[in-house]
């Protein structure tokens, strides 16, 4: 604003001064006893009075009235988040009837399409625990302008959800490890899952634990573990292979020497065969070891072979071999 004095002959300006007519609305100004000013005004309309004084004593002064068109409003609306990193076609608005739109954004995100409409399309970055910011300029048909924003957060915090791991259970050594199939979710995108394995010796050689534990992770790192542990046990006794069939004999010099008994396991590749022999008179006499030494009519061969594996499993077979 510029005030102009013209004093009569033989005066002079001695001074100047812009003021708010009080009642007329509300207004900033920058250098009041200035001629030239800038004037802000904050409620309109507004009436300035410019007041000039004299040095012959005359103050006179002049008001001009300034109208201003409002600014429009400006704001947004849509998901104020936190939004999963690459989450798309999130729809923002700003006010309606503006006679445009300037829609742009900074950050950890784009904008899908149009910037000129009422509203915009935005897909959050990829990138976690970040954001990005949404700015809109709109203008009224008076021509004046405002500007918002908005700052959306973009990340995960939610550690992933693992179903389906199954009971803990007991099966004999040689089974098949039977492991359950579990999966994993995640509020954000699918999750990996990576299973691990790790055995914990028993009691005995074929006895152990094996854990499976399975853990889940998602695109900002947010983790969860699951475990199942299977016990190996070894209750089963091996099996000889090899021992003869009960048999009768007339005479001691017919009697066979003892074949070699062998055995197998399930679990024990070479479980331990131990063999013992006896004589078992029938007629009374005192039982000997010593073939050589039996003069009874009537006695038994006892041959007793027992396998037994790593875990104390065993198994015993005594055929009969009698002499009449």
């Amino acid at each position: 604003m510029t005030g102009v004095a013209t004093p009569a002959p033989g005066d002079a300006v001695t001074s100047t001064s812009w003021t708010v007519v009080p009642g007329s609305g509300s207004a900033s100004i920058a250098s009041p006893a200035s001629a030239t000013t800038n004037v802000t005004v904050t409620s309109s309309p507004v009436t300035l009075r410019f007041t000039v004084n004299t040095t012959l004593g005359c103050t006179k002064y002049d008001d001009v009235v300034l109208t201003v068109d409002p600014v429009p409003t400006c704001s947004l609306t849509g998901p104020d988040g936190p939004l999963c990193p690459s989450t798309a076609d999130q729809t923002y608005s700003g006010p309606a009837g503006m006679a445009s739109y300037a829609w742009s954004i900074s950050g950890n995100g784009s904008i899908n399409g149009s910037t000129t409409g009422q509203t915009v399309s935005v897909t959050a970055g990829s990138g976690c625990n970040s954001s990005f910011v949404l700015t809109l300029v709109v203008t009224n048909e008076a021509g004046c302008t405002n500007t918002c924003n908005k700052t959306v957060n973009v990340g995960d915090s939610v550690a992933p959800v693992i179903a389906g791991v199954g009971l803990n259970h007991t099966i004999q050594c040689g089974q098949s490890l039977d492991w359950s199939s579990p999966t994993a979710s995640d509020n954000c995108g699918t999750p990996s899952l990576v299973p691990a394995d790790v055995s914990t010796p028993g009691s005995c050689l074929q006895n152990h634990d094996v854990t499976r534990t399975w853990t889940a992770t998602d695109a900002c790192g947010n983790s969860v573990t699951a475990s199942q542990t299977i016990h190996v046990v070894d209750t089963t006794a091996p099996t000889l292979v090899g021992v003869p069939v009960d048999a009768s004999y007339q005479c001691a010099s017919e009697v066979p020497q003892a074949p070699t008994v062998t055995a197998t396991d399930a679990c024990d590749p070479n479980p331990g065969v131990v063999f013992a022999e006896g004589i078992l008179i029938l007629d009374g006499a005192n039982t000997t070891n010593s073939v050589a030494t039996v003069q009874s009519c009537s006695y038994h061969f006892d041959r007793t072979w027992t396998a037994t594996d790593h875990c104390g499993n065993s198994v015993s077979a005594t055929p009969d071999h009698p002499r009449a």
